[in-house]
């Protein structure tokens, strides 16, 4: 027993606070109610779930997965890319498939068309046009009996440019014609 000097004890750390957090060491608790809150922070949370984590795994291979973590994300760092320019990378990517994909698909349907699907999109393509042409002419007829009855000096085209006339906005006042009023006074 000689051989082996007693150590004397370890006096416990004196620390700033009324509590401490051995999961957080740099955390300052001062009263109950920063406890409180510090225990519901997201930080001490994350923490925990690391601290049982290792405590699962084993402490050593904890630190060995800490350690390839860190590896893996310096890589990625050296490629110059965080991870929202590589999921963007990914989403233009599966874009650019998806759209070639599309046209492959377009080029074959029109080869796998029957000639009763041909026909039939033919047919009802001239029907869309008739429809078109109609209201067109149905609009310019409009527009000339418009044109007509106000050339012939109606009562009702009168009526119409008197109502336009009215409609029109009012133009700005000149420089002499303005208020003597002053901004401010009422």
């Amino acid at each position: 027993e000689d051989d082996h000097p007693a150590m004397p004890a370890e006096a416990p750390k004196k620390f700033r606070g009324e509590f401490k957090c051995e999961l957080c060491p740099d955390k300052v608790l001062l009263n109950e109610r920063s406890l409180e809150l510090h225990l519901q922070s997201a930080l001490h949370k994350r923490n925990e779930k690391r601290f049982l984590r290792a405590k699962e795994i084993g402490v050593e291979a904890y630190i060995k997965e800490c350690q390839a973590k860190l590896e893996a994300s310096q890589k990625v760092a050296a490629q110059g890319k965080n991870k929202k320019e590589r999921k963007k990378e990914q989403y233009w990517a599966r874009r650019r498939e998806w759209a070639m994909k599309k046209r492959e698909d377009k080029k074959d349907g029109a080869s796998k068309k029957s000639e009763a699907n041909i026909e039939a999109l033919k047919q009802r393509f001239q029907e869309k046009k008739a429809r078109r042409l109609a209201r067109k002419q149905a609009g310019l007829g409009a527009a000339e009996a418009a044109a007509a009855a106000t050339a012939s000096g109606g009562e009702a085209a009168k009526k119409k440019e008197k109502q336009r006339s009215r409609d029109e906005p009012v133009a700005p006042a000149t420089e002499g014609s303005k208020s003597k009023r002053r901004k401010g006074a009422t």
